[in-house]
């Protein structure tokens, strides 16, 4: 195998795992997204004591208002949103 070759495939290799990581990623932020929609709807002030589940993530993952906002908003069947995605 000649070096361009190799580093063509070592190229492949990064650029596949890249796009495994990214549908985790998204896939996490979906599932995440509806739990917190689901908080919201039972109550999140009565459960954790914060005004709205954006405030909640935003304790717990040390994470912008505005992203965990996005976050909320991506509904079930929703194309998830990136939290670092601007508006």
């Amino acid at each position: 195998m000649t070096s361009n070759a190799a580093l063509s495939s070592e190229a492949v290799a990064f650029a596949d795992r890249i796009s495994e990581l990214v549908a985790s990623i998204r896939s996490a932020e979906a599932k995440l997204g509806a739990l917190l929609v689901e908080i919201e709807q039972r109550g999140v002030m009565d459960l954790f004591g914060y005004r709205s589940a954006a405030r909640l993530l935003e304790h717990l993952a040390d994470t912008p208002k505005p992203a965990a906002e996005r976050l909320i908003k991506c509904r079930p069947g929703n194309e998830p949103t990136s939290w670092s995605q601007s508006p």
